[in-house]
């Protein structure tokens, strides 16, 4: 059940807002040498966390410390990111 603007909670929104900007999305892809094909939470989890290692910049500044990037459903962030690629 989705509970913030479709996601499952803010900080998922949030995060997948931060990396799902135009020039962090294509470095993510550029990052893994190829069109990923199959994104898995893991590896969506892995290149937020290189990105962004003390959370968005709204985590930083105080707005959402408590749900930051442990609260993160990168389930629903590597799915997003896979249908995207159809």
């Amino acid at each position: 059940m989705s509970t913030y603007n479709g996601w499952t909670n803010y900080a998922t929104w949030n995060t997948a807002l931060w990396v799902g900007k135009e020039e962090l999305y294509y470095f993510a892809r550029q990052r893994a040498g190829k069109v990923i094909k199959g994104w898995s939470a893991d590896l969506v989890e892995s290149f937020v966390r290189e990105v962004f290692p003390d959370g968005t910049p709204d985590m930083q500044d105080g707005v959402m410390m408590r749900d930051g990037l442990d609260h993160v459903n990168y389930d629903e962030i590597a799915a997003a990111w896979n249908d995207e690629e159809l």
